[in-house]
């Protein structure tokens, strides 16, 4: 199966994104088929790009971008998503296509709706429901791609109350191997620890501080705490809680 993955960022050498989740999607979706990657680089000059990230093949246009000037750099966004989906619905011939969030490159993905190629939504953020303009464009979308899914329950409910739409699912970001959190901590030790892992932004809703209590009643199992965020508010851990 040929899976062609749209994104609008992906991890490249000069600055891996924390976007770093659409990479995982792509090397799960490889187990069950032949994945390419099309997406934008933000930088400082124009520029065409083939690269492999962990073995997964990428496309993308390189674009200068300036924060706080989307009414410029939004529609040339639009454009290059556009021609890197109308190049490689020719050239590779995708069974489906998945776009990873709706926003920008959904809107490209409007005119391509005639190749009647088997195609969903994964919507990754909250903020495609904060202005008018977002939510009229994901209901335009939609009317092109019209299975959408989300990441969690939490996204669900935000999305179906906010915009009107009916999410089909929730497909979880995936992590493929956490193989290194078994490690020993210690040349030295002979009995491996149990560990527990939280990957996510230190904010409320998805209450970081709830796996922090559990350490509290457990004291003999290892906490690895992963996620941008201010750890301070969570000051002073537990000895069996790492932050990361």
């Amino acid at each position: 199966m040929r899976i062609l993955m749209i994104t609008d960022s992906y991890p490249h050498n000069e600055k891996p994104y924390l976007t770093t989740f659409h990479h995982e999607h792509a090397k799960v979706l490889s187990r069950i088929g032949d994945v390419k990657v099309l997406t934008l680089i933000r930088g400082k000059r124009f520029g065409f790009r083939r690269y492999r990230w962990e073995g997964i093949e990428v496309e993308a246009f390189e674009m200068p971008y300036k924060a706080g000037a989307g009414f410029i750099f939004l529609p040339l966004a639009v454009v290059l998503h556009f021609l890197l989906m109308v190049k490689n619905s020719i050239t590779f011939k995708p069974e489906v296509n998945i776009l990873q969030m709706s926003l920008p490159h959904g809107i490209a993905y409007i005119p391509l709706g005639v190749f009647k190629i088997p195609r969903f939504i994964l919507e990754h953020s909250t903020n495609v429901q904060k202005t008018y303009f977002k939510r009229l464009m994901v209901k335009l979308i939609l009317k092109v791609i019209p299975t959408i899914y989300v990441v969690s329950s939490y996204h669900k409910s935000v999305l179906e109350k906010s915009i009107g739409i009916k999410i089909a699912g929730i497909i979880p970001n995936p992590i493929r191997d956490f193989a290194y959190l078994c490690k020993e901590t210690s040349a030295s030790s002979k009995i491996r620890r149990n560990r527990i892992a939280f990957v996510g932004s230190l904010i409320e809703r998805k209450r970081p501080d709830l796996f922090i209590k559990a350490a509290k009643f457990l004291p003999n199992t290892e906490f690895i705490l992963i996620g941008a965020g201010d750890i301070s508010q969570f000051m002073p851990l537990p000895p069996n809680v790492k932050y990361l």
